[in-house]
């Protein structure tokens, strides 16, 4: 999320609020939407799962695994139509969410429609308490992007400053 400017989009996972901390959202207004207060970032309606700050670029987390793929294109086809230059999408989704058709779907259209969305995929090697190698036939989840014409990077996610530079590039 610090790679991001403020202008661009994020859409974090349902357990995305070290996301939305990077990107910077308000902490006082995060807690006080995970606490159910009017000020809230959602006014209290969304709680945990669904932090957002419009002001920041933050359009959400979603609760449905995978369901932020579709709303990443949505807003990277915002940015195109209305020719918004150096602008991205940022769309974070996990190892177990990179088996939903939702995603397969929305890689597949911002690759053939040529959307801003960078697509970042945050592999713990395991899908709720399902261990990846048990539901994938090549754990390289990096591959798949091959399918779709993207470029893929890869780093260790315990290291802030490789997560920094690669989103960065």
């Amino acid at each position: 999320g610090a790679a991001l400017t403020k202008e661009d989009y994020m859409l974090a996972t349902h357990r995305g609020h070290g996301q939305t901390i990077g990107k910077g959202v308000d902490l006082n207004a995060m807690m006080a939407e995970i606490l159910a207060r009017a000020t809230g970032t959602n006014h209290g309606k969304g709680g945990s799962m669904h932090i957002c700050d419009f002001d920041n670029g933050i359009l959400g987390a979603n609760g449905i695994v995978g369901g932020n793929g579709p709303i990443a294109c949505g807003a990277a086809l915002t940015i195109k139509m209305k020719h918004i230059p150096n602008r991205v999408v940022a769309c974070f989704f996990g190892d177990g969410a990179s088996n939903e058709g939702s995603m397969h779907e929305s890689m597949n259209l911002a690759s053939a429609w040529k959307l801003p969305v960078l697509f970042v995929l945050t592999n713990n090697t395991y899908g709720m308490s399902t261990p990846l190698h048990k539901v994938v036939g090549d754990t390289d989840l990096t591959k798949r992007a091959i399918g779709y014409g993207m470029k893929a990077f890869e780093c260790d996610g315990n290291d802030v400053l490789a997560v920094y530079a690669t989103v960065s590039e």
